[in-house]
């Protein structure tokens, strides 16, 4: 039964299965992958009416040979979930542990405040996925980060006895009818980092203008969309990627401009080469006439040469 899903792989446009089967008892609520083996062979063995137990998803069934033997092995079902207790230890995403050493000491801390006890502890921890569950996490991180970096940054500057708390959310705006950069309301939630009456925050609602400068504008309580509360303090915004597009349209209207600058050398270039043809023209024929002149001189001198009279003895 467990092969299922093999067998309707290739029906098109299946969208999962539901599996009826009764007389059956269902475990249900995601049981964890690090005791799901164990716990199947202890419901298989319960005697008096479990003909077989199946893992349907993160569930079990246990099937029953009739139906008569269902609160009997109900009863025998819940007393095998009552013997155990699953611990579990979370940190903020991105906060790097090694989790198997993790485990170990936890195992250690338990066993030490128990002792002489039947109870058994055993680290489940990642048992089913492993490498890959701690893979998907860090990209998970990875691109917290990444989302992270290009959205506004806020910071809350509250006066002096004004409680910030974590979750808590404040309204932003502009001056009167919101002004040119903040045209809407501006709903901050505090995120963390909160020391004394500086704390960190995020834009949950609206958005101001893109502008590259830090804005900085009074922040109120936030009680409802048509009520605000008591003033806080001031709210900074700024955001790295407003003044990334500001760089990167800048740079494009640079090269736009240098295109139009190179056309423009390429035009001066093609008529300094028009000039300096010109140029070697005119001295060629600057030679061709200083030949002719030259010529024409000694013309005239033998012409004066040859004039009757000019002849001495």
């Amino acid at each position: 039964m467990e092969s299922l899903t093999s067998y309707f792989g290739a029906v098109p446009g299946l969208n999962g299965y539901s599996l009826m089967v009764e007389p059956s008892v269902l475990i249900r609520g995601g049981v964890h992958p690090g005791v799901r083996q164990e716990l199947l062979e202890q419901v298989d063995a319960v005697s008096g009416g479990v003909k077989f137990v199946v893992r349907d998803g993160t569930n079990l069934v246990a099937v029953l040979e009739r139906d008569e033997a269902t609160p009997q092995v109900t009863a025998a079902i819940e007393d095998i979930l009552g013997q155990y207790q699953i611990l579990e230890l979370r940190f903020p995403m991105g906060f790097e542990i090694d989790t198997h050493k993790l485990g170990e000491q936890a195992l250690a801390l338990l066993r030490g405040r128990t002792k002489g006890g039947r109870t058994s502890f055993t680290n489940v921890t990642s048992a089913e996925y492993g490498e890959d569950l701690d893979a998907f996490l860090t990209t998970l991180v990875e691109m917290r980060d990444f989302l992270t970096s290009y959205a506004s940054q806020v910071r809350i500057q509250a006066e002096p006895g004004v409680h910030l708390a974590v979750g808590g959310e404040l309204i932003v705006i502009g001056g009167a009818g919101g002004g040119e950069e903040f045209p809407e309301p501006v709903v901050v939630e505090v995120t963390g980092g909160v020391y004394g009456n500086v704390g960190e925050g995020m834009i949950v609602q609206g958005a101001p203008v893109h502008s590259t400068d830090k804005l900085v504008r009074p922040g109120r309580r936030y009680l409802s969309e048509q009520e605000q509360g008591d003033y806080v303090g001031e709210v900074e915004i700024e955001n790295e990627r407003y003044r990334l597009a500001y760089a990167i349209e800048e740079s494009l209207r640079l090269l736009e401009e240098l295109e139009a600058l190179s056309v423009q050398a390429s035009t001066a270039v093609d008529n300094a080469d028009a000039v300096l043809i010109t140029f070697q023209e005119a001295l060629m024929q600057l030679e061709v006439l200083q030949v002719q002149l030259r010529q024409l001189s000694e013309g005239s001198l033998r012409m004066k040469t040859n004039l009757p009279g000019n002849s001495f003895w």
